[in-house]
Parts: structure tokens; C-alpha cells; sequence
């Protein structure tokens, strides 16, 4: 090597010392800088007073706010020019603008200053670069040699949340024109607080060990000898079968696909062979199961039946609460081996410890009950592993629970309620008042609760409206900022003043950002989070425009008026004066699996607090806030609550603002979790003795990868109900194959099931992809009841599909009395459907005519310009035995009835006397027990949730479900809906009322079922 070669090769070595030291370096400023900056801005927070009554005017409340249109990244750049042989480093600081979509971030553009070293030589440039939609193509103006050069950037994430966990991305650079080829970092800036939004984590988690294995008995042998053969053998017959028919499939495709329809005759001449034996129908195999696990631990006991049955008590308890239980909890959330693995293994630690403590059994009894054990434990893996083949997805996994419950153990409601609140992990409570609300009495209810707030209110929802489908503003979701959010302020200010209250309310949204963007909200959301100095308003109604002026004035005026804001500079009444906004679910680049997860819930509450369960009201829907969702033609349900069970709401949206990357410290005041009273139990009890009867549980789904408790809550209701009762589950997107199995499961196991959804003249969603799928899920469930008609009308069991097909004004009293009448009476109306009694029918066309030239029609929050047809859009569901439903054959119904009909009439009739809702009152004449008798099991849900796969597995859902008397507040509702539908007969039927079948949109909409 010459002295110049020498010299060439310590400078490159030096080079590349110096460009990896600086690498190291920034790595290690990035990292420290961003984490010192999260903790500075968390500890600097105001602390919140510690109580109710020393909350000041003053405080702050900590809101994620709207999500910017810009960002500015920096980050590190090492890589090599392979035309001059040269190391190549350089620091980029970056402008990153949203031109479309950003909450996908599938369009954007970038502006990047560089500066660093090739070889020797300072070198640096800027660039512009378009994404599209993970690739950046671009231009960067090199300032050393005064050209534009093609550059071409990959940016990727190598784990959820990036290599640091800081939202950071790796990046790759390639300039075609110098061979210059770069890998680099993308940080945020120091100073930008990184805020992680959703779960690192994909799959459910898996359970700690709680026994040692050395704890554990060894069993002699798996079964044990002694057993009878034939008595193993049946009861793994009976275990395999009851997992079968518990979540069929129904064979997706069936209707026109050839392959599909061989694989439902497949599956269905196998079910038919096994049922056509005889004492092999499901119930059948369910008794079957339950006896064979008590003989078989009789024989281990030494023929004692008694303690057989002890034995087997303890058997199931422990397959159901260590294995059961805690598997099916995670039905809609990705799964590992390991928790199946971990499950078991617990159970089996459980398991021996609970033989232990038996003194009275011998050190032989136990080995052999272990082994027993170990073999259901086996049967149940193997079931397991049978659903994740047949579904090919292991969210779709569940475990029957009744392998852990007799028929003794879940045939009353209080045993059903446990068994729902067990594998939700929330109890019911019982110290509740409901009211359940149709069509547009959800406005009303919405804005009166914000105009009654004293304290605080909470909004999660879907959408709220700027503008009208046509473009124009919206006038609901305007009447709702000004006649509900801002009036609110102005009534409390004037009632400070008066000394009649303490503090402003604090009002709080939470909206995920995909429907912010996609309803183009930001304009009504700024005029809401800067109530007190909203700049330029400028509508294009002008009578809007007048209006929103002259309350805005309003607001102003009072504020000037008062003695105690009207001395307060502007910056700080600009922090009184607002609408906490929470804009959630911001796009995150290294969260590519999650782009099409979103907050789909629809809840409002108010002045909620621990201390006092009497406070406060929640409303849960399946409504926006806009004139979409009003009108003739828009069918919906929502539910009002008062009582007990709202703080688990107040609870769950503690949980949304936690899970958008904030600490408990930041928790906004009024939703932190307070310390229940010491007289607590007293003020619960003195609430039943009010008529505060309700047991209602509400639960949640998390968005993305989280719990999903309302799936949970719906798959236990269906697979429990015994048989003999009625499942009425009307939904707007009926798209899930997965539930149309448990509907088939149920019709096998003696439960009259009632599917109904939109004819697609009729559906709020007309997306071609979204009507194959519906018309393929209710064609498949017609053909899995035709092809097991004698089966399932063997155990007293029917399954039919209805579609709805009303098509006049839905809030018009009169004209679904006549609907109804007119469908119950066609020889299609199911011969188990809901139906009143002959008396009552009388009494329906006798008010009929009555309403004829009594009743006006209904008087709507707004009505469309040109006439359409209705959209089903309600995701409320009904469900009660045949005992429980014995309440319409009483001669007292007719007067529920017509205290039902009364109460609707009245509500529609004028605008200012609607938002009641449908009450206990009118089940007053039947003078109903606060517990129903031995059979007698009535649910009812309501929220948002819809029968697809989206809301099983990725959206954010709220469900609230009504147990016991108050259920049956509904079933009016649900009664009409039935005989209003229409019930095809058979496919041609059905293919009527939807698109042609086509081979290519049955093939998309099975691909993307999931996201449909």
C-alpha cells in the first residue's frame, strides 16, 4: 500500500469512527430527549382537588384536541456512494404535510432539508417528496453540485410502535443518479411528546403459572382403567358433538358456488347421520355428557353415587372457572398455544389442590380422578383445535361452556347472570331505572342531558355532522352545538351569577379520527372547542350563520355581564369556554396492522360520580349526531340508564383517554375514579325500594387488539338460552358467518331463532360488497335450516330469516299498527314468531281507526326534501324462554299495550314532548314479582355492535344489556318489527330483495369479510 492509499484508508476509517459515534450518539439524545420530555410534560400537569366540592373555576382539563396536518421528524442518515466510492452521512429534518386521507396516511407530502459529509466534502440539500402510499418519490436539490436528483424512501417499522417504542420508523434512501444507498432513523422532534394509542401487544394475554408442577398429581393413567370403555367413549362422543352443533358452520358461499354447496352437503349429511341416531340430538348430548362424567366419577369414588357426583361437581366448577371462563373471555382477540396451554395448566393445579383438601378421599381416588380429569382437559383441547380448523381463525375459537354447567346450573335467570357476568368480569347491578327510546328520541334525550348537566359530560361517538349529505350544514348537529352545548354555558354562567350553582360544566367529546375525517367534522368540532372566540363563522345556510352569530353573542354578552367572568382576560375564559375535544385514534404510521380499527361507539352521560348512584344518566345508541340519522327514515333504538351501573361507563371512557397515551395523572378531574360512599350498599338498597328494579350490565369493546367484552356478552347469550326460547336478533349489516353458526346452534339445541335484516332496498349501507356478504350469510342460514328441518324441529326448534321491508314513516303510530296486523296475518309470519293475543288484535284495529282521526302523524327533528325509503339501522336484540313470554297471552297485556301505543303516540305527536321513552310504567298492569319464577329468563341489548366480523373483531363497540322484567319493556317493539318483515320462503325468494349474485362480489366480500 502507498503512503497515499495509506492515508486514504486511516481517513475513511476515521470517517466512518466519527459518522458511527454520531449515529450512536443521536440515537442516544433521541431517546433520552423524547422520554425526558414525556415525563417533564406529565409531572408539570395541574394536580386535580381532591374533591367534588373544591373543584374551581380555574382548573384545567388535559384533551388530546384535533390532530394537526403537519409534523416535523428528524434523524440520522449512514449509507455509502457507490459512484465515488464514499461514506455518505447526514442528519434530516423534516416537514411532513397531509394531503389526503390522513387517517390512513396513505397521501402526503414531505419537505426535508438535509446536511452531513460525503467523503471529505460537506455536502447537504432539500428535498420534496410524495407518498403513496409507503414509498417516498421525490426530488432533492443537492446544494455541493447544484442538481436535482430522483430520490426514492422506504420508511417501515419493524415493530408496533417503533425500535425505541417513541413512534420512531427506519428508513432506507436511494439516489438512483449517484448509486447513493442510506439507512436512517425518523424521530420526532425533542420537544414533541410521543402519545402511544393503541396495544404493542397483537393477541390475548397469556396466564401466569399458579401452581408448580410438582404440586400436581400424576395420574396412573389417562382415563383411568377402571373405567368402562364404552363410558370414556361416549362422553368423548358427546364432547366433540356438543362443540360442533354448538357453532356450526354454515358454509359461506352455498348459495351460487358449486364447491361451497358440496361442502354444506358434506357437513350437514353428517350432522343429519349423527342426529338421526337416536338420544344424539344436541340436548340429548348434553345430558349424555353431564351423566357419563357422574357415573364415571362414581366408579372412581367405588360406586358411591354421591360422592360421583361430588366429584363431578368439582370437575366441571374447575373446567369452568380456570379454563372455560377465562378462554372464552378472549372470543374476538387473536390467540396463542400458550394460553389454551396455560389455561390448562392452571386448571389442573386447581384441580389437585381441591382433591387435597378432600380428606375423604384415598391417595388411589385421586390419582384416578386426576386421570379422569387430564382426559377431559385432552377432550377439550381437541375441541379447541376442531374450531380453529373449521373456522380457520383462532379469534373465532369457543369453548361450549356447558362442558362446565349442568342443565341444573343454568336454567334460572339469577343463574344466567352469573354465568354472563363471570365471563364479561362485570356483575349486573340491580339498582337501576331505564327507558328505552326509539327513532329520533335519542335527540331529544341527548340535548336535554346536556342542558341538565351541573357538573360534567361526556360524549363517545361516530360521527358528528358538519354537513348534510347535500353538502349544506347540518342542521341537527348545529342545533345541537348551539341549542345544546352552547346554551348549556350560557344557563350556567346566569345561574352562578344567581348563586344557585358552583361551576361551569365541563363538556367532553371523544371521536375517533377515521369518521372525523371521513364526515369532515373539524369545522363544527373548532367552533366547539373555541366556543369563547371561534373566529369567522361562515355557513352556507344563512339563517344558520344569523343563528350561530346571535348565540355566540349571546354567550358574549353574558360572560360581559357577569361580575364574576366578566373581570377574567381572554386566554383564560377561552379555557372556560370550550368543549374538551378528543380527537382518538390518530393515524400512527408504525401501526400499519391497524389503519382500519375505529371507535365505533355510541354512548353520552352525565354527572356520574362513585358517591352517590342516583346521580347522573347514560344514553347508549346505534345513532350519530347529524339529520342522517333522524327523520321517517331512520329506524333506530337507543337506551337510557340511571342507577348503579354507570360508572362502568364513566369507567370506560377513563380507559379510552388512558389508552390514548396519557397517565393516570393526566386523568381529565371528573373522570377519575372516586371512592364509593360507606353507605353506599344503603343508598343501592334504597333505590330498589324506590322501583330503581333494573339489573343492567354494560360492557365494551376495545378498538383494535383490546377486550371485547359485547362480543362475549352476545356469544354467552346465545349459547345458553335454553330450549324453548325465542332469539330475535335484528341488525343492520348481518354479515358474520361466525353468528350465524351460533343461530344454527341454537335452532339444533330447541330455540326458536329470528334473524332479520335489511332487504337492500332498506339497508343504510348499499355498498355492493356489503350486500353480497349480507345476501350470502342469510342465504347460508336459510340453507343450513332447510337442510336440518326435521333435526331441529325434532328438539322444538326453528331458525328463520327475515328481512325488513317497511316502507313507510317509522315513527308513525298508525301505520305500523297496520303493518303489523297486515304481516302477522300472511301464512309466511313464522308459526313461533311474537304474535299478541286475539283480544289484543282487536284492540290494535280498534285503535287503528281510532288514530285514524285522532292522531296527525309524527312530527320529525328533520325531514328529507325528496321521499325515501326507511333503513333499518338498530342493533337492539331480544331474548326470552316461552314461560317468560306467557306474559302476552295474559288478558292484563292488552293494557300494556295500549299504555305502550299511548306513550308512542304522544311522543310523536310534538316535538317538545318527546324523549320519555318507553318505561316499567307500562308494564304496570301486570304487576309483575321483582324476580320471575323457575324457567322465566328475558334479556334485551342495546347499543352499538352489529352482526358482522368488524365488530367482533376490531372496532370499539358499547352493548347494555337489560336482565329480568324490565327486558320485557321492548317486546311490544320487537313484536311489531317481526310481523312488519318479510320472511322469504326459500332463496329465490330472498334473491329478490338483493343484487344479482356474481361470482367475482361473493369472492371480494369473502376476502374482506373481516373489514366489511
Amino acid at each position: 500500500m502507498n503512503d497515499f492509499e495509506s492515508r486514504e484508508s486511516h481517513a475513511l476509517n476515521r470517517s466512518v469512527a466519527r459518522c458511527v459515534a454520531a449515529l450512536l450518539f443521536l440515537l442516544a439524545t433521541a431517546v433520552l430527549t423524547t422520554t425526558s420530555s414525556a415525563e417533564t410534560e406529565s409531572d408539570s400537569r395541574p394536580t386535580a382537588p381532591a374533591r367534588v366540592t373544591e373543584r374551581t373555576l380555574y382548573g384545567e382539563t388535559i384533551s388530546c384536541g384535533q390532530p394537526a396536518r403537519g409534523r416535523i421528524f428528524w434523524g440520522p442518515l449512514v449509507g455509502y456512494r457507490f459512484d465515488g466510492d464514499e461514506l455518505a452521512t447526514h442528519v434530516a429534518v423534516g416537514l411532513n404535510g397531509e394531503l389526503s386521507l390522513p387517517h390512513f396516511g396513505l397521501l402526503d407530502l414531505t419537505l426535508e432539508p438535509t446536511v452531513g459529509q460525503v467523503g471529505s466534502e460537506i455536502d447537504g440539500g432539500i428535498g420534496a417528496y410524495l407518498k403513496v402510499p409507503r414509498v417516498r418519490m421525490g426530488v432533492d436539490y443537492n446544494f455541493r453540485e447544484h442538481e436535482p436528483r430522483l430520490k426514492l424512501s422506504a420508511h417501515f417499522s419493524v415493530r408496533r410502535s417503533g425500535l425505541l417504542r417513541q413512534g420512531d420508523r427506519i428508513r432506507i434512501d436511494y439516489i438512483p443518479a449517484t448509486q447513493t444507498v442510506q439507512l436512517g432513523l425518523l424521530l420526532k422532534m425533542p420537544w414533541h411528546r410521543y402519545r402511544r394509542t393503541r396495544p404493542v401487544d397483537t393477541h390475548a394475554p397469556t396466564p401466569r403459572p399458579r401452581f408448580a408442577r410438582a404440586r400436581t398429581i400424576k395420574p396412573d393413567a389417562v382415563p383411568p382403567p377402571e373405567i368402562p370403555a364404552e363410558l370414556i367413549a361416549r362422553i368423548d362422543e358427546s364432547m366433540e358433538w356438543i362443540e360442533l352443533l354448538t357453532t356450526p358452520s354454515v358454509v359461506m358461499g352455498s348459495i351460487d358456488s358449486k364447491g361451497a354447496r358440496r361442502e354444506l352437503d358434506r357437513l350437514t349429511g353428517r350432522l343429519r347421520a349423527h342426529l338421526g341416531k337416536k338420544g344424539h340430538s344436541l340436548p340429548e348430548e348434553d345430558v349424555a355428557y353431564h351423566d357419563g362424567l357422574v357415573l364415571a366419577f362414581t366408579v372412581i369414588a367405588g360406586g358411591k353415587a354421591d360422592a360421583g357426583a361430588a366429584l363431578a361437581r368439582v370437575a366441571r366448577n374447575v373446567l369452568l372457572e380456570e379454563l372455560l371462563l377465562p378462554f372464552d373471555r378472549h372470543l374476538g382477540r387473536r390467540k396463542r398455544s400458550s394460553l389454551l396451554n396455560g389455561l390448562m395448566e392452571n386448571a389442573r393445579g386447581e384441580f389437585s389442590e381441591r382433591l387435597e383438601r378432600d380428606i375423604r378421599r384415598t391417595d388411589d381416588e385421586r390419582r384416578a380422578a386426576a386421570g379422569l380429569f387430564e382426559h377431559l382437559l385432552d377432550n377439550v383441547e381437541r375441541a379447541a383445535k376442531a374450531a380453529k380448523k373449521r373456522w380457520r381463525d383462532s379469534r373465532l375459537v369457543w369453548l361450549p361452556l356447558i362442558y362446565g354447567l349442568s342443565p341444573t346450573e343454568r336454567d334460572t335467570q339469577s343463574e344466567l347472570n352469573a354465568i354472563i357476568s363471570s365471563i364479561t368480569g362485570r356483575e349486573f347491578a340491580h339498582a337501576n331505572r331505564v327507558r328505552y327510546l326509539l327513532n329520533d328520541q335519542f335527540y331529544s334525550a341527548f340535548k336535554k342531558m346536556i342542558l341538565d348537566t351541573e357538573y360534567y359530560h361526556v360524549l363517545v361517538i361516530h360521527d358528528f355532522r358538519d354537513r348534510s349529505s347535500d353538502k349544506q350544514p347540518d342542521l341537527l348537529g348545529w342545533e345541537i352545538a348551539l341549542d345544546g352545548y352552547l346554551d348549556a354555558f350560557i344557563a350556567a354562567i346566569e345561574e352562578i351569577d344567581r348563586e344557585e350553582r358552583d361551576v361551569l360544566p365541563e363538556f367532553m367529546i371523544f371521536l375517533d379520527q377515521h369518521y372525523y375525517e371521513l364526515n369532515e367534522s373539524r369545522r363544527i368540532i373548532s367552533f366547539l372547542e373555541r366556543m369563547f372566540d371561534p373566529g369567522k363563522i361562515e355557513l352556507e345556510d344563512m339563517r344558520l350563520e344569523v343563528k350561530a352569530h346571535a348565540h355566540h353573542e349571546r354567550l358574549r354578552g353574558a360572560i360581559a355581564r357577569s361580575p364574576i367572568f366578566g373581570v377574567k382576560g381572554d386566554a383564560e375564559l377561552r379555557r372556560l369556554f370550550k368543549v374538551h375535544v378528543n380527537i382518538t385514534h390518530p393515524h400512527d404510521p408504525t401501526f400499519t396492522d391497524d389503519w382500519l380499527m375505529r371507535d365505533h361507539r355510541k354512548m353520552a352521560f352525565h354527572d356520574v360520580f362513585e358517591e352517590d348512584p342516583s346521580l347522573g344518566e347514560a344514553i347508549y345508541a346505534g345513532l350519530g349526531v347529524g339529520e342522517a340519522y333522524v327523520g321517517p327514515h331512520w329506524d333506530d333504538r337507543s337506551l337510557m340508564v340511571q342507577g348503579d351501573d354507570l360508572v362502568r361507563i364513566k369507567t370506560a371512557a377513563r380507559e379510552l383517554f388512558l389508552s390514548q397515551g396519557y397517565s393516570e395523572s393526566e386523568v381529565p378531574y371528573y373522570l377519575r375514579a372516586g371512592e364509593f360512599s360507606s353507605q353506599h350498599v344503603a343508598r343501592v338498597d334504597a333505590l330498589r325500594a324506590e322501583g330503581w328494579n333494573a339489573s343492567v350490565l354494560s360492557v365494551m369493546n376495545d378498538t383494535g387488539y383490546g377486550r371485547k367484552e359485547a362480543t362475549v356478552l352476545k356469544a354467552a347469550i346465545y349459547s345458553l338460552m335454553p330450549a324453548g326460547s325465542l332469539l330475535l336478533t335484528p341488525d343492520s349489516l348481518w354479515a358474520s358467518d361466525f353468528w350465524a353458526g351460533m343461530m344454527a346452534g341454537a335452532a339444533l339445541r330447541g330455540c326458536h331463532v329470528f334473524a332479520i335484516a335489511p332487504a337492500a332496498k332498506f339497508a343504510p349501507s348499499g355498498a355492493r360488497l356489503t350486500l353480497e356478504l349480507i345476501h350470502d350469510t342469510l342465504g347460508a342460514m336459510m340453507l343450513m335450516a332447510e337442510r336440518l328441518r326435521d333435526e331441529i324441529e325434532a328438539v322444538g326448534g326453528s331458525l328463520r330469516v327475515g328481512l325488513y321491508t317497511y316502507d313507510d314513516d317509522v315513527c308513525n303510530v298508525r301505520d305500523r299498527i297496520g303493518a303489523y296486523l297486515s304481516g302477522v296475518a300472511q301464512p309466511t309470519y313464522p308459526r313461533h314468531g311474537l304474535r299478541f293475543s286475539l283480544d289484543a288484535m282487536k284492540r290494535l284495529e280498534t285503535e287503528r281507526e281510532q288514530l285514524a282521526s285522532e292522531y296527525d302523524g309524527p312530527v320529525h327533528l328533520a325531514k328529507p326534501a325528496d321521499r325515501d325509503l326507511p333503513r333499518l339501522h338498530m342493533k337492539a336484540q331480544f331474548f326470552a324462554t316461552d314461560s317468560a313470554l306467557d306474559v302476552m297471552n295474559r288478558p292484563e297485556w292488552t293494557d300494556v299495550l295500549l299504555a305502550y301505543l299511548d306513550t308512542r303516540r304522544r311522543e310523536t305527536s310534538e316535538r317538545s314532548e318527546r324523549g320519555g321513552g318507553i318505561t316499567r310504567s307500562v308494564l304496570e298492569a301486570l304487576r309483575l314479582p321483582q324476580s320471575g319464577g323457575d324457567g322465566v329468563m328475558t334479556f334485551a341489548t342495546v347499543g352499538s355492535h352489529n352482526q358482522d366480523r368488524r365488530s367482533m373483531f376490531l372496532d370499539g363497540e358499547a352493548l347494555v344489556a337489560i336482565a329480568g322484567h324490565d327486558a320485557l319493556i321492548t317486546l311490544i317493539d320487537f313484536t311489531f318489527m317481526m310481523g312488519e318483515a318479510t320472511w322469504p320462503q326459500d332463496l329465490t325468494e330472498l334473491a329478490r330483495h338483493y343484487p344479482p349474485k356474481s361470482g367475482f362480489w361473493r369472492r371480494m366480500a369473502r376476502w374482506l369479510r373481516d373489514l366489511i
